[in-house]
């Protein structure tokens, strides 16, 4: 009678072994297809996957990459702090987390230039061991586009400004100008009502003279 139940384990475990090669294909399919570097390492801190759009973005293939230390990937001034940082996330709570959140990252590139980025990173356990995941994206563009905005609105501004103050100016100009106007035509008033004083007094004297009454003898 037990012999009808025995095939049933060996087929449970198979059909679990038959699912790895579809998960697999289908975890190669989004490594090769995401334009983001996909990578992954392991507690020592040493890469385990690296996708095709990191190959991209880093200049380095898979052979280049994997089984080496993050560091390659890192600029030497800030892998001191990215230690101490993956260290941290490593013992804490969050199972995922945005990285940047202290200060902006930057990636390096074969070449030996560098890049800025934006990343996130998640652990998970297997087993006894941690698998750390970054999902990094190169920013440059989008950061150039940004400091190109950030300086037309930094010109425009600066541009609007100089009008205002030309206009302040000119502004002041005019009311200066219409000031002395002002002032010069006062001072033509004040000359004029001189000159009439002058006239009328003048013309009281002799008024007063022709009309004097005579002396006697």
């Amino acid at each position: 009678m037990n012999m009808t139940t025995c095939p049933d384990k060996p087929q449970a475990s198979t059909a679990a072994h038959s699912g790895l090669p579809l998960a697999e294909a289908h975890l190669a399919g989004i490594l090769a297809i995401a334009d983001d570097a996909i990578i992954s390492i392991d507690e020592a801190q040493l890469v385990t996957v690296f996708s095709d759009g990191a190959e991209k973005i880093f200049g380095y293939t898979k052979a280049e990459v994997v089984g080496q230390s993050l560091d390659v990937l890192i600029p030497g001034r800030f892998r001191l702090a990215h230690g101490s940082h993956a260290r941290a996330f490593s013992h804490g709570s969050n199972s995922s987390r945005r990285m940047a959140e202290r200060q902006a990252i930057y990636g390096l590139r074969k070449d030996g230039t560098e890049f800025p980025a934006e990343a996130s990173i998640s652990k998970i356990s297997v087993g006894e061991q941690r698998i750390f995941t970054v999902i990094l994206r190169d920013v440059t563009d989008a950061r150039r586009q940004q400091d190109e905005l950030e300086t037309r609105v930094l010109e425009r501004t600066q541009a609007l400004q100089d009008e205002i103050r030309q206009r302040e100016t000119a502004q002041a100009a005019l009311v200066q100008a219409q000031r002395m106007d002002a002032l010069g035509q006062l001072a033509a008033v004040s000359r004029m009502a001189a000159i009439t004083c002058s006239l009328s007094s003048r013309a009281i004297w002799r008024w007063s003279r022709t009309n004097s009454a005579p002396t006697l003898p």
